[in-house]
């Protein structure tokens, strides 16, 4: 007999969720499954008057979830997510004015993509280097002393997933088509609000100490570029991508893992990324 909780989780998701929930073999897997999907409709419902339990998703063809156009016009939101180890991330990016979309017939979703990856030790960077790094990318890693390339070689590859999950096309898109760049780099850091500062902000005669408690800072790198090599991108291609405004937020979740967002949303959106474990899932359900 499930618990409780597992019971309440499986009540919000659909049908066809359920159904992929129960294919997974691995026990544990299946919990894993169960939680990143009640987690996601959790976190989209804080930023909509949409039930957890009401949320509709479409997939593209290399497998991009997406909400239903109906519900994009009603919210204008756009999202992505991603997990590594016990990590698990959710970028959510909402539109200004989402009334505008209701109106006017565009339901193009923003382009969102986040990554969380490990540095791993025995992987043989180098060997990989020419095959999926733009020759900007080789030759600033190159030059880094040897005991810091591996760190940069893993902090372009989340930073590339990134990109390729929010243009939404996969490995068609060449790696060595856009490269991220690292001259104008400043350190700097992100706030990560735990859920007991979210608690705080929407409950009254919380104070100030309180709050503070619960904020978390985030070691991040700002000012990363972006940018295209025109003879490796297919003339659609050119027309639109090096025609968005990206935006790429990059930072350390610890020595092993980092994240990397990147997005087209600059100046029209409000945006925020969250963090959350299985602890506090159960809060949030009020277990």
């Amino acid at each position: 007999m499930p618990e409780p909780l597992t019971l309440q989780l499986l009540g919000l998701l659909s049908d066809d969720e359920l159904a992929k929930v129960e294919r997974i073999r691995s026990s544990e897997r299946r919990e894993k499954s169960l939680w990143v999907r009640a987690l996601v409709r959790i976190l989209l419902s804080r930023h909509s008057d949409i039930a957890p339990q009401q949320w509709r998703f479409e997939y593209g063809k290399h497998g991009k979830p997406r909400l239903t156009d109906a519900q994009f016009k009603h919210s204008g939101i756009s999202f992505n997510l991603s997990h590594s180890g016990d990590w698990f991330m959710i970028a959510i990016a909402c539109m200004n004015n989402p009334n505008q979309l209701a109106s006017s017939g565009d339901c193009q979703p923003i382009m969102l993509g986040a990554d969380i990856e490990r540095l791993r030790s025995r992987t043989d960077i180098h060997a990989i280097l020419n095959n999926y790094f733009s020759e900007l990318e080789i030759t600033q890693l190159q030059q880094l002393p040897e005991s810091e390339q591996r760190q940069r070689f893993f902090d372009l590859w989340a930073l590339k997933e990134s990109f390729i999950k929010a243009e939404g096309s996969g490995l068609a898109l060449s790696l060595k088509s856009f490269a991220f760049d690292f001259r104008h780099v400043v350190s700097s850091k992100a706030e990560l609000q735990t859920l007991e500062n979210t608690v705080n902000e929407s409950t009254e005669n919380e104070s100030t100490a309180n709050e503070s408690e619960s904020i978390h800072y985030l070691p991040t790198l700002d000012g990363i570029g972006l940018e295209f090599d025109d003879a490796k991108l297919g003339d659609i291609k050119k027309t639109n991508l090096a025609k968005q405004k990206w935006q790429v937020q990059f930072g350390y979740l610890n020595q092993e893992y980092r994240f990397a967002i990147t997005s087209n949303i600059a100046g029209k959106t409000n945006w925020q990324f969250s963090l959350v474990d299985k602890v506090q899932l159960a809060q949030m359900l009020g277990r």
